[in-house]
This record gives C-alpha cells, sequence and structure tokens, in this order.
C-alpha cells in the first residue's frame, strides 16, 4: 500500500501532538509528587518537607524520587512555578467575565484573593517568604514578573477609560496590591474570622476597595493624581520624639 505525503504529514502532526507514553507516565509522577509535597507542607509546613518522607508518601524508593527531583529545592521551586500558573489561570478566568476597567481590577483582584485562601501553601510561598531558604532561580523570577504585568494592564485600561484618575500606574498598582497582600495574609491566618458574619472575609475585602476606589475617582477637572507632598506624612514617630527633644533643650 502506497503512503501519499499528505498521509505521511498528518501522521507526524498526529505524532507530534501526543507525548511519548513514557513522557506522559513521567509528568504524571511529577504531578503525583508535587501533590504529596503539598500534602506534607499543608500538614507540617515547608520546614517538614524533606526528600525520605516524601518518597514514602508517595510510595516510591528515595533513588526513584531523585531521578525526578534532585534535591528538596528542586520540589519546591517546581512548587512556586504550579502557583504562578494556577495564579495566571484564575487572572484568565477573571479577565474572561469582566470588562475592561474598574470592573477587571477588581475582578483581577478578587481572583488573587481567592487564589491566596483557596491554595496557602502556594500563596505563602510565593508572597510570604515562608520557606526563608527558599530562592527562586532567574526563569522562576521572570515568570513570576509576568503577575504585576496583567494588574498594571488593568489599572491602565481603567486610567484610559476615565474609571479612576489617571496617576502612575505602577504606583496605583503597588497601592492595591499592598492592601490586596495585606487582607490576603490576615484572612489565611484567621484574623478575619473573628466578625459575626459569614464569608466575613470577602466582605472586609470589598470594603477595602470599595474605599480606595472611591479615593481613586475621577474628579470634575479630570485632575490627575499629583506626587505626593513633601509633607504627608508629617513625620514619622522617632522623626516627632527628636524634634520634641531638639525643642526641649535636651
Amino acid at each position: 500500500m502506497t503512503v501519499t505525503d499528505n498521509e505521511v504529514e498528518s501522521r507526524t502532526v498526529a505524532t507530534n501532538r501526543v507525548p511519548p507514553r513514557r513522557e506522559r507516565v513521567r509528568a504524571l509522577m511529577r504531578e503525583e509528587i508535587l501533590e504529596a509535597a503539598r500534602k506534607i507542607v499543608q500538614d507540617r509546613g515547608f520546614e517538614g518537607l524533606a526528600m525520605r518522607p516524601l518518597a514514602r508518601a508517595v510510595g516510591v524508593t528515595a533513588p526513584t524520587l531523585y531521578d525526578y527531583f534532585p534535591s528538596k529545592e528542586a520540589v519546591v521551586g517546581a512548587l512556586f512555578l504550579q502557583g504562578i500558573a494556577l495564579l495566571h489561570e484564575s487572572f484568565d478566568g477573571a479577565e474572561a467575565v469582566s470588562a475592561p476597567g474598574v470592573a477587571r481590577l477588581q475582578a483581577i483582584f478578587n481572583a488573587y484573593r481567592e487564589f491566596g485562601v483557596t491554595h496557602p501553601d502556594l500563596y505563602q510561598l510565593m508572597f510570604g517568604r515562608i520557606d526563608p531558604s527558599f530562592k527562586p532561580d532567574e526563569a522562576a523570577i521572570e515568570r513570576a514578573g509576568t503577575i504585576p504585568l496583567r494588574a498594571c494592564q488593568a489599572v491602565s485600561d481603567a486610567m484610559e477609560l476615565g474609571e479612576i484618575r489617571h496617576g502612575d500606574v505602577d504606583q496605583v498598582m503597588n497601592a492595591i496590591w499592598v492592601i490586596a497582600h495585606g487582607h490576603v495574609m490576615l484572612e489565611i491566618n484567621g484574623f478575619c474570622d473573628k466578625g459575626p458574619k459569614v464569608g466575613e472575609g470577602f466582605e472586609m475585602f470589598q470594603n477595602n476597595f470599595w474605599i480606595l476606589f472611591s479615593g481613586l475617582e475621577p474628579r470634575a477637572d479630570r485632575s490627575a493624581l499629583g506626587d505626593r507632598p513633601q509633607s504627608f506624612p508629617v513625620s514619622r514617630a522617632g522623626d516627632a520624639d527628636a524634634s520634641s527633644s531638639a525643642q526641649s533643650g535636651s
């Protein structure tokens, strides 16, 4: 039977689309290892993650585990990248259901909070330095840098649409992120569970953003956000003490 060039090309494309069985098995094994690693971290913290207990949790020998990950640092690095990928997926979902502007900005940061409270182990690895010994490599740092870029784009779009005041995009994004990050760290550590309402953490998060965005609402004169005044803050506590001492002559 003669095989045409088109048939050869089709078979080649199909072969390229489906990884060989050995690669698929290896990928599944990596996923199983990372799932077991996350379970250990959730139960015992990052300090409880070690290679031999991880091998036992997966049901393999230590040498087999080292064939997939040469060290604990490599496992943690893979978890770091997994967290970045999951957060990007969350942003994808937020962008898919929101229009550019304040609605998208809110949706993105709602997704950021949801990621944090749903995956606190990954969130604290990425943003809380929960494992001080872990240092992401350059590729991981570069990949992590794509996250704030998406938030900056949402801020820029909201400014261009006139839905928030114009100003320095990076500064505005940083202000929003600080509020979001501070809230998520409080919530995942149980500080938002003290209120009487169900879903208190989410309500508090929405209220924080309402206060922030009320301050960012466009002005009638279309004025932009100016530079921070030199008098803001008036003084820090230490400066005030030093000033008082100087005035008293002490």
